[in-house]
């Protein structure tokens, strides 16, 4: 089986798929207009994706992602347990009606986008950066993510400053796997997908999610193998079938408890070792860690129905799929804005004046609306029921639609929505260009896996300035120094700049 990486997808095939969906909701005592606006959601986005370009561009791996995550996801899941689509809900119509909206704004997005982005070749074709050394270009940048870790404990914290700046723009791990994957694909002739490199930077990766107790530092490795991987069609083989299912029960079952257990159980004095022992010992125990997940969300019996107070989008607990859809979270935002708050531009405007470094606004924190740029924090104070009354630190995930529909409504989704993606979509396909071709775009189709549904408005400006900008240091840093570093290291007598078409030639242990 090779993997998916599709360009297009069929309508055709996609409306008998949608209508299928739409009987068995209808079937399983769903609403008919949630059904009916589930059926269009569903054929408005597959149009979009292919609109997009698919995956060969980083706007249509944005589409994929927002599509899939905001209630696809969990819609499809809902039917394969037998529950109504739009229970547990408080205003399912309207808030499925906000992603319907919000993806016709898309698409209208993306042909004003692409206006300006068609045919480019993105910023490495124009450093010649798709010509180097791959496997050598990976090595550096995990020495760059090394260097980057420890410059942050003497390097001065705070806001604004180098420490700052590094967080936001170090990108280096996940652009190691990512590199590493398709080299060693192409150079084993598709034999092979990890070798020594991607195999470190993804324990590294992921021992900072047992760490940190981070669900998205957890998974971030596997979705970077899976889409650097997909890119250059990998075919699986059935023993590969077999460990990537066993790993989606075990993330299910074990990985995704783990984080909210651990997070509600460990010490505020604990030092990273100490967390990492908490996360072996709950992973050694994972009877006990499943029994105290369960009693946290109030199912200590397997398959206990929860009230409808304590359920997500599903009536019993499901584990990472509660977590693979934003609509519960929506839904509520979408109802305290029905009820007649709503938060106006303030915070949007905010969000561009954020774009100005401190060293030429300090007092630019003066411009913020309550709440700061934390504002998934201050809708789920406003909200109620997600955070206790003190807490100023958690952040809550909430879709850009629910955002721009609490801020002016339906006006919201229909104006700041298009401004928004309009600019994101311009901006990475530039700079990113064809995604099949060049292997650095890829970190944009891995980011917006995160930042696509849930990482309200002020992800996407966000994206648009300090991810952008990540993105093009990471190309710039690999067209002319990671290669370097690479075979500094490695004692590689190649060229850190093959000619173009060159097989990338860096001595690597495949696996």
């Amino acid at each position: 089986m090779r993997l998916p990486f599709p360009t297009r997808i069929s309508v055709q095939k996609t409306l008998i798929f949608a209508i299928v969906v739409l009987i068995a909701q209808l079937l399983e005592k769903t609403d008919p207009i949630f059904s009916g606006l589930f059926f269009v959601y569903i054929i408005l986005s597959v149009l979009a994706f292919n609109l997009a370009g698919g995956f060969s561009r980083a706007s249509g791996s944005y589409v994929f992602w927002f599509a899939l995550l905001t209630c696809i996801v969990g819609g499809l899941w809902k039917v394969v347990l037998g529950e109504p689509g739009d229970s547990n809900l408080t205003a399912p119509s309207v808030t499925l009606a906000t992603y319907v909206v919000g993806m016709a704004m898309i698409i209208v997005s993306l042909f004003v986008s692409h206006k300006a982005t068609r045919n480019t070749g993105g910023f490495s074709t124009l450093l010649h950066a798709d010509d180097i050394n791959l496997g050598l270009a990976s090595l550096g940048c995990l020495l760059a993510d090394v260097f980057a870790f420890y410059s942050l404990h003497f390097l001065p914290g705070g806001s604004g400053t180098l420490n700052s700046i590094i967080v936001q723009e170090n990108v280096f791990l996940p652009l190691a796997i990512l590199l590493g994957t398709v080299y060693t694909i192409r150079r084993s002739g598709g034999r092979r997908s990890v070798n020594v490199v991607t195999a470190i930077a993804s324990v590294a990766m992921f021992t900072f999610g047992l760490i940190s107790y981070s669900k998205q530092a957890m998974f971030t490795p596997f979705v970077c193998w899976l889409v650097a991987a997909a890119s250059q069609r990998y075919r699986l083989r059935p023993g590969q079938l077999l460990l990537l299912a066993g790993f989606s029960v075990y993330s299910v079952m074990i990985l995704s408890p783990l984080s909210q257990v651990a997070r509600a159980i460990v010490p505020d004095n604990f030092d990273r070792g100490q967390r990492l022992e908490l996360s072996i010992d709950l992973l050694s125990h994972p009877l006990r860690l499943r029994a105290t997940y369960t009693g946290m969300i109030g199912a200590d019996v397997p398959g206990q129905v929860l009230p409808v107070f304590a359920r997500s989008y599903f009536d019993t607990p499901q584990g990472l799929l509660d977590r693979l859809t934003i609509i519960k979270s929506d839904d509520r935002l979408v109802n305290y804005t029905l009820q007649g708050h709503t938060d106006g531009y303030q915070r949007f405007i905010y969000y561009f004046i954020n774009w100005i470094p401190h060293f030429i606004l300090p007092n630019k924190e003066s411009f913020a609306p309550p709440g700061g740029i934390a504002a998934g924090n201050y809708y789920a104070h406003e909200t109620g029921g997600f955070l206790a009354p003190e807490d100023f630190t958690t952040g809550i995930s909430f879709s850009p639609t629910a955002e721009a529909f609490h801020m002016e409504g339906w006006v919201g989704i229909l104006l700041l929505g298009p401004i928004a993606w309009i600019l994101l979509f311009t901006t990475v396909d530039l700079i990113c260009g064809d995604l099949r071709r060049s292997p650095f775009g890829l970190i944009a189709a891995v980011a917006f896996a995160h930042v696509a549904p849930e990482s309200l408005l002020g992800g996407l400006v966000q994206f648009v300035w300090t991810g952008n900008i990540a993105i093009i240091i990471a190309i710039a840093f690999c067209a002319y120094f990671a290669p370097v570093l690479g075979a500094l290291l490695a004692g590689s007598s190649d060229s850190p700049r093959p000619s173009s078409g060159a097989a990338n030639l860096a001595p690597t242990s495949g696996s």
